[in-house]
C-alpha cells in the first residue's frame, strides 16, 4: 500500500489536532494542588456572669422617736413615784412597743419596770410605770423595744449561665487547580 501526498497531509493534520487536544487537556486538567486560606464562623459555648435582683423578706424595727423620760416623785414621801416617756411611732405601720425602765431606789436596790402599748402609725403614746419605792433619777434609764414589720428588700446576686456565641476562625484547604489558573494566579 502506498502513501500519497494527500494521505501525508491528512496524517499530519490529524497529528497536529491530536497534539493540540492533548496540550489543551493537559493545561486545563486539575493537576496542581494549591493551599487556600478562608474564614468561617463557628459556634462555641462560654460562661458569662450576670446580675439578678432577688427579693427577700426581712423583719425590721418600726421607726420611732422618744422624749426625755420624766420622774414624778410622790409629794412629801406619800404616794408613788412615776416614770414616764413619750414614744412617737414615725413609721408607716402601727405596732406593739414595750418600754423597760431600769432604776434604783434610795436604798440602792435595783428595780426593773415595763409598760406595753400599741402605737398607731404617726401617733404618740405615753408609757408610764409607778412604784411605792423612792426612786433615784441618777440611776434611771429607759429602753424602748419597738414593734416590728416585714419588708421586702432587693439584693443583687451574681449568677452564671452558659451561652452559645460565634467566632470567626481561619482555616485552610487544598484544591487542585488547572495549570493555566495556577499560572494566572501566581504571576
Amino acid at each position: 500500500m502506498s502513501v500519497t501526498l494527500e494521505d501525508k497531509h491528512l496524517y499530519g493534520g490529524f497529528a497536529i489536532l491530536t497534539l493540540l487536544v492533548v496540550s489543551i487537556g493537559a493545561v486545563s486538567a486539575p493537576i496542581v494542588p494549591v493551599e487556600q486560606t478562608y474564614t468561617e464562623s463557628e459556634p462555641y459555648e462560654t460562661t458569662e456572669t450576670y446580675t439578678e435582683q432577688v427579693a427577700r423578706e426581712r423583719t425590721v424595727d418600726l421607726d420611732y422617736e422618744t422624749s426625755e423620760f420624766t420622774l414624778g416623785e410622790a409629794a412629801f414621801g406619800v404616794g408613788s413615784d412615776t416614770i414616764s416617756i413619750n414614744v412617737r411611732n414615725t413609721d408607716t405601720e402601727g405596732g406593739n412597743f414595750e418600754v423597760t425602765f431600769e432604776t434604783c431606789t434610795s436604798s440602792s436596790a435595783e428595780l426593773t419596770l415595763s409598760d406595753q402599748n400599741y402605737v398607731p402609725a404617726g401617733e404618740s403614746i405615753e408609757f408610764s410605770v409607778s412604784t411605792e419605792a423612792d426612786l433615784e433619777r441618777e440611776c434611771t434609764q429607759a429602753d424602748v423595744n419597738p414593734g416590728i414589720k416585714e419588708e421586702t428588700v432587693y439584693e443583687d446576686v451574681q449568677k452564671e449561665r452558659t451561652v452559645t456565641k460565634t467566632r470567626t476562625v481561619e482555616k485552610t484547604r487544598t484544591e487542585k487547580v488547572t495549570l493555566v489558573k495556577y499560572l494566572m494566579d501566581t504571576l
